[in-house]
């Protein structure tokens, strides 16, 4: 829209406080309003993959046969990583908190 108006140049500056204008309303829109939605949505998802994460490691624990109280106590603490060489075997644990047997043998589990 601006550009046409070159040739005129009293035609100009209507165009420029319109561009000025509307960027003026894009950044505060998205400070005021779109950044505030976002960052309640990145706590909100961090919160449930925290929680995902718990799930994911009491069943794990429960998976490596350990003690129901120590699971317990752990998932309380929030220290629920699966501890290495618990349960059944003497097996160490990988370094993922998310390998587990499905992950050992190279597939991926089956969504719920």
């Amino acid at each position: 829209m601006m550009f046409r108006s070159l040739a005129d140049p009293s035609q100009m500056g209507p165009a420029v406080s319109v561009a000025l204008l509307t960027t003026l309303y894009g950044v505060l829109l998205a400070n005021l309003l779109l950044l505030p939605i976002a960052a309640h949505l990145r706590e909100r998802s961090e919160e449930d993959l925290s929680e995902m994460e718990a799930v994911l490691d009491g069943v794990l624990m429960i998976h490596e046969a350990v003690n129901p109280n120590l699971i317990a106590r752990r998932l309380a603490s929030g220290d629920a990583a699966v501890p290495a060489a618990a349960g059944n075997g003497n097996r160490p644990r990988a370094e993922s908190r998310h390998a587990g047997p499905a992950f050992d043998r190279g597939r991926v589990p089956a969504r719920a």
